[in-house]
């Protein structure tokens, strides 16, 4: 009777407090029923009981040198999280990654999801829907179904040397960023090769619609959906759905949408798929043939343009840098393009090919600044596996320190930090090392089942606009005390990378 006498107030209390004492409750239970099963790998405390702290510091663009201290710190296999480790190790990458590997994708892909409602090929989690869209997707990658592929990225890469020439090598002191060229040409290219009409970042010069400046700005949010990736679920609710993208917007994420829907879906998805359906023989084009839907085909045209353009731009962006930071390199490598007598206007695939030194340049890039450094884990298979004596329980998500990886003593030698293109040429080491060095510097693409669908695009683009940019012009750092803003997301977030151009007298 006294309780019933009690105010409302007091009552709702108790169900408060009830309430919090099953959330710590459940919270204790859950984080020692997590523990437990990795408990023999060492890690660091703050990462290893919380997914939390890996938000944040990914978030912080700092977890990528935290994983690295980690691996120093506790050895190739080191606990990250709850659930979660990280290795250094080629192997497991191989093993993870290989063709009948036995490991999943995690749900950390999800943060790839660029529609609320739809997946794309880098978000399924589902293996066979996955594998099945890879499937449909490879023709047209690969350039097997794209006519002129070559060709249409050769007219956006001398767009974008004409503009270098034209607009800021004729006057003396002038400065650009390159950061912002160099994204403007990869761009062009995919939505070129994607749906054959560029968006013209390179003919106006400009960021239009803000997307560069909207995208670099979302890589934090990005990591934390990476970290967390039920805020991606959460982000489906209807609730969240005005803080998405939309094609509305004026500006960014959203407005790029916009313009896509325009530009493809009124243009030509709808002449793809309407009642006089028109061919093309470009990438959407080769995924409608192969199956894609209407819906299908604008999501995978829309991955290709904004995860394709930052990572491809990422890599050429370092490039540039390590061969303007070690002037040494610079010069072997003109000499290389100097001694070949290439074709102009553009250097053609097949001389590039032929080039050692520039491969070595590209893998050594690739090493020290990986374009795509997220942890990418993979979830153990039922019964477990077994790395280096080390049981790994059914259900790990087990990630990639890339910093390790491209750091290894044993495998890159004992200077493993420095700008060193030498070390991927004949002679450097023994055969069977050059060999795993070639073999570990293209795993940034990935590997087996997981290998990256758009690496020949990302080549074409890179080989061309390095030997492009090399042999035409001398660039100078307007402030070499800071060349560049780098940051460490998933992808280099690189910033003011302010230059001035002049043409080069020689070669």
């Amino acid at each position: 009777m006294r309780l019933l006498a009690c105010p409302h107030y007091l009552l709702d209390l108790v169900q408060l407090c009830n309430q919090v004492l099953l959330f710590i409750a459940w919270y204790i239970i859950t984080s020692i029923t997590s523990y437990l099963p990795l408990r023999h790998i060492p890690g660091p405390p703050l990462l290893v009981h919380s997914v939390l702290y890996q938000a944040i510091r990914a978030s912080q663009a700092k977890l990528p040198a935290d994983l690295y201290r980690a691996i120093q710190k506790y050895g190739h296999i080191v606990r990250v999280g709850p659930n979660h480790i990280v290795t250094d190790e080629p192997e497991m990458l191989r093993r993870s990654w290989g063709v009948r590997s036995e490991y999943t994708r995690s749900r950390w892909y999800l943060s790839m999801r660029l529609h609320p409602e739809r997946d794309n090929v880098v978000s399924m989690t589902d293996e066979q829907a996955h594998n099945t869209m890879r499937t449909k997707l490879s023709p047209g990658y690969s350039g097997r179904e794209v006519d002129d592929l070559e060709e249409r990225v050769d007219r956006n890469v001398v767009a974008l040397v004409n503009l270098i020439g034209e607009k800021y090598a004729r006057e003396e002191g002038k400065a650009m960023d390159l950061s912002k060229k160099i994204q403007y040409v990869t761009m062009d290219v995919l939505s070129d090769v994607a749906f054959s009409e560029r968006f013209g970042f390179v003919e106006r010069d400009e960021d239009l619609w803000k997307y560069i400046e909207t995208l670099e700005d979302n890589f934090p949010a990005m990591m934390v959906f990476s970290a967390l990736p039920w805020v991606v679920d959460v982000m489906r609710w209807k609730i969240f759905r005005a803080l998405m993208p939309g094609e509305k917007d004026l500006f960014g994420l959203g407005r790029v949408i916009a313009g896509y829907r325009y530009s493809v879906s009124n243009k030509v998805v709808a002449k793809r798929f309407g009642a006089d359906k028109e061919t093309v023989r470009d990438m959407l084009g080769s995924f409608i043939k192969n199956g894609l839907t209407q819906e299908e085909a604008e999501s995978e045209t829309m991955l290709q343009i904004i995860a394709g353009s930052d990572t491809s731009a990422g890599s050429i962006r370092t490039a540039l840098y390590h061969l303007m930071t070690h002037p040494q390199v610079m010069e072997r490598l003109r000499q290389e393009i100097d001694s070949r007598h290439l074709s102009w206007p553009i250097v053609e695939d097949a001389e590039t090919r032929e080039m050692p030194y520039l491969h070595a340049v590209i893998c050594e890039n690739h090493r020290v600044l990986p374009p795509v450094g997220g942890l990418m884990p993979k979830v153990s298979p039922p019964g477990g596996d077994t790395l280096n004596g080390v049981y790994i329980p059914p259900g790990t998500e087990v990630g990639v320190s890339w910093t390790g990886l491209m750091r290894r003593k044993d495998l890159w030698g004992e200077n493993p930090e420095e700008f060193d293109p030498g070390r991927f040429l004949d002679g450097a080491a023994p055969l069977e090392v050059l060999r795993e060095r070639k073999a570990v510097a293209d795993m940034v693409f990935g590997h087996g089942r997981f290998r990256c669908l758009g690496r020949t695009v990302a080549f074409l683009e890179v080989t061309k606009v390095v030997v492009e940019l090399v042999r035409r012009f001398d660039m100078t750092f307007v402030d070499p005390n800071n060349p560049w803003e780098y940051k460490a997301y998933g992808v280099n977030r690189i910033r003011n990378f302010w230059v001035t151009v002049k043409p080069r007298k020689s070669g």
